[in-house]
């Protein structure tokens, strides 16, 4: 499952989210060539901490056993840019190995038999589930916000259970690398809808803005400006994949 820029995608930035189905067996194939890659060149591993959240994190991690684990690189970071190689290798060989892997990852069909396919071709991948997100710095209650929206989405949301997360807001105040200050928090409200009634919702959102911020990846709409140059409160919509997971697709 990808989201990439191509000319024939959703807008100008984007596919959306596009899916191949690969078979129970095809996925213990896929599974085990890149275990196997793996512990072939002695490349670290660590396991992925349960609490992690996966939205924000866009390395590799791969089921060994009854255990999620992914590379670390030698000072126990964890790369989390996508990108495979350069951070985690120690080796050529760990190297040549991340590289196998990268290039597994990118041309599957190449590689794995027919069998291995529920569905081959590529299509536009149709969720079930949206989380709808709604964020907000400093933080707020639920019942503030949702008294900011449209009084029809509002009233979809409110009796809908809803999960929440607080973060430190981080900025570059002297632009020196690596040398962030904390200068606010923020609190973010998620809820899972199924696909119409997120519809409806988003034909409630409407008459607002498109935020900006979000750079066309995902819908999200503009509730309310930045106070004290901290976030603006923003909504937007993340589809649920067929793991039970979301993710955050205009992170990275």
């Amino acid at each position: 499952m990808s989201s990439r820029p191509v000319p024939e995608g959703a807008n100008e930035l984007t596919s959306g989210y596009l899916e191949r189905r690969l078979t129970p067996e095809g996925v213990e194939l896929l599974r085990s060539q890149v275990i196997g890659l793996l512990e072939g060149s002695r490349t670290p591993l660590e396991t992925v901490p349960s609490e992690d959240d996966p939205r924000y994190h866009f390395g590799l991690e791969v089921r060994d056993g009854d255990r999620l684990v992914r590379p670390r690189d030698p000072e126990g970071a964890t790369a989390v840019d996508g990108r495979l190689g350069e951070r985690w290798a120690t080796t050529p060989e760990q190297l040549a190995a991340l590289e196998k892997i990268d290039a597994l990852l990118t041309d599957t069909a190449s590689v794995l038999p027919p069998s291995a396919w529920a569905v081959r071709d590529v299509r536009a991948y149709v969720p079930s589930h949206y989380a709808v997100c709604i964020d907000t710095a400093p933080p707020k209650d639920a019942s503030q916000l949702l008294s900011l929206l449209p009084t029809r989405a509002a009233d979809l949301l409110r009796d809908k259970s809803r999960t929440s997360s607080e973060a430190d807001l981080l900025t570059n105040v002297d632009q020196v690398p690596g040398h962030m200050v904390v200068i606010g928090r923020s609190v973010t409200y998620c809820s899972k809808l199924t696909t119409e009634e997120a519809r409806e919702v988003n034909d409630a959102l409407s008459g607002l803005d498109h935020d900006p911020n979000f750079h066309g990846v995902v819908l999200a709409y503009r509730v309310a400006e930045a106070v004290n140059n901290l976030n603006p409160t923003s909504i937007w919509f993340e589809p649920y994949f067929p793991h039970g997971q979301v993710t955050c697709s205009s992170c990275g």
